[in-house]
């Protein structure tokens, strides 16, 4: 397994609570919302005389969207994921004023390295020889300072700015 991403903050909207089961080193489970968010969730078993098993989902919140940019790719191509809840904040003790919790989540190293060097594929062959050295001759040359002269910085202004 390899780290994707360390620990992440998640963004919980409305007011429901974090259930009291939910701790430090419990598994989560990454599920895709057709809005394009990626939502968190625990996931508990209950079995009822060995077995009758029934599993319960807790929503603990949404992934920030850059971070849904990063893992997006893999939850399509169903790359193996490991979520872990690594840390978990009651509201009294955070700085928000409610409860938080982050997670870090690892991918199956061969099948993310694999997806990661195919997506820099594509982007690269997306930006053809002749749109790249458009884009070069078209930027602007640097100043020795790197401020640009006087009259760049004052028609960068808007009118409201201006003396």
């Amino acid at each position: 397994m390899q780290v994707v991403i360390q620990k992440t903050l998640l963004t919980h909207s409305g007011n429901r609570s974090i259930p009291e089961i939910v701790s430090i080193g419990d598994n989560a489970v990454l599920v895709s919302s057709s809005e394009g968010k990626i939502g968190v969730f625990y996931q508990r078993e209950y079995r009822f005389m060995l077995f009758f098993k029934r599993t319960k989902r807790y929503f603990l919140g949404y992934l920030d969207p850059d971070i849904t940019l990063l893992i997006s790719p893999a939850i399509k191509a169903a790359i193996r994921m490991r979520v872990r809840i690594v840390d978990r904040l009651p509201a009294h003790m955070s700085e928000l004023g409610k409860e938080t919790v982050c997670v870090s989540v690892w991918a199956e190293g061969d099948q993310w390295d694999r997806l990661t060097k195919k997506l820099r594929e594509q982007k690269f062959k997306a930006a053809t020889p002749t749109e790249v050295e458009q884009q070069v001759q078209s930027a602007p040359t640097p100043t020795p300072n790197g401020l640009g002269t006087v009259d760049d910085l004052f028609s960068s202004l808007t009118s409201d700015q201006k003396i």
